[in-house]
């Protein structure tokens, strides 16, 4: 969960790739943003955090593992008036650990793809 000042709460579902809002003590029916991931073991939807100044940049950074489970990778979603309007790649992580304990590390040798 991320929490925003203006009392929004912005959760992740880790198997459906959702991001969802709490505003007012109830959820919006509509999820704010949706990525396509790997749900199984421990892969799927795992974080989430808002940008510091988040009232004046307003970026959600999200972390999970893509489907098919190549890769684990990060994110960015400017939220304008409670909309995802731009999708931004920061970095892809190779390749995602199969099974359990996939805390976002890559194996040995490996190095991360950036996106500027």
């Amino acid at each position: 969960m991320a929490f925003a000042l203006d009392g929004r709460i912005f959760f992740t579902e880790k198997e459906t790739g959702d991001v969802r809002i709490i505003r007012d003590g109830r959820v919006l029916p509509e999820p704010f943003v949706h990525v396509v991931v790997e749900g199984s073991a421990e892969r799927g939807l795992l974080g989430i955090a808002l940008h510091p100044d988040f009232e004046r940049d307003p970026w959600v950074y999200l972390y999970y593992s893509e489907r098919g489970g190549a890769s684990n990778r990060i994110i960015r979603v400017r939220a304008e008036a409670g909309e995802a309007l731009e999708v931004d790649p920061i970095i892809t992580l190779l390749p995602a650990v199969t099974g359990y304990h996939n805390g976002g590390t890559w194996r040995s040798g490996r190095t991360a793809s950036c996106t500027p």
